[in-house]
């Protein structure tokens, strides 16, 4: 189920982006585009609609529906980590002296990965996770406000972001960077309905935790504890 779900559709995305960049000389830009409207439609869709007729349909069965972890993998989650991973497909001019580029793209790709590995084990990252299964049991769902989430209200979406960019550094031309900049359109309208989603469930506790923390980027002053605990501590 999960090479079908995922890996199938994320090559599959992948094969659009190299038949489409090949088209035209701005052609990164456009398949980066398409495909991050597509990724926002169905983001609002399932996060506006589909979560709370499953939610419904749930409390009747008390169990997830065949189909729907293998849409959240195949459509959500496989066409995410392709837009994060285009960015190094894309050819152009180099931008950047190599030892500039290089190191600072590799650095970016660690921290990023080591970014979203702790947030998984500090959120007890789960196989019910990647199924989507705590939107539609919210009640799975908790409130976690510890370690890198003290820095970072979605770090899991600052480290692919942060993956993106490295991407496209490693690339070392406008074409890849620009194409892993556009990669923030999902980003931030899926930032914004898990938001929205958060305060539905958890009110106030949520609101407050916003005041607090910073959504993608830390404080300053906070930036090297941030550092300390993803490098050092994990």
């Amino acid at each position: 189920m999960l090479l079908v779900s995922s890996f199938l559709p994320f090559f599959g995305y992948l094969s659009i982006f190299w038949w489409i960049d090949r088209l035209h000389p701005y052609g990164a830009i456009i398949s980066q585009m398409a495909l991050s409207i597509l990724a926002c439609i169905i983001c609002y869709i399932v996060m506006r609609y589909m979560i709370y007729r499953l939610r419904d349909q749930c409390k009747l069965t008390h169990q997830l529906p065949n189909w729907a972890a293998g849409f959240h993998l195949a459509f959500v989650i496989a066409l995410i980590f392709a837009l994060m991973v285009h960015p190094l497909m894309v050819n152009g001019q180099r931008l950047l002296p190599i030892w500039v580029a290089i190191p600072l793209g590799l650095f970016l790709i660690i921290f990023g990965s080591l970014i979203r590995l702790s947030a998984m084990t500090d959120s007890g990252f789960s196989l019910a996770h990647a199924y989507g299964v705590y939107l539609v049991f919210p009640e799975d769902g908790l409130h976690i406000d510890k370690k890198v989430y003290a820095f970072l209200r979605h770090p899991l979406s600052a480290g692919v972001i942060c993956i993106s960019i490295g991407n496209g550094l490693i690339r070392n031309n406008i074409l890849a960077l620009l194409t892993a900049l556009i990669f923030l359109i999902p980003i931030l309208l899926q930032m914004k309905l898990e938001e929205d989603e958060l305060i539905e469930r958890f009110g106030d506790v949520h609101r407050r935790y916003m005041k607090e923390t910073r959504a993608l980027f830390p404080r300053w002053r906070d930036l090297g504890r941030l550092l300390n605990l993803v490098f050092f501590i994990g």
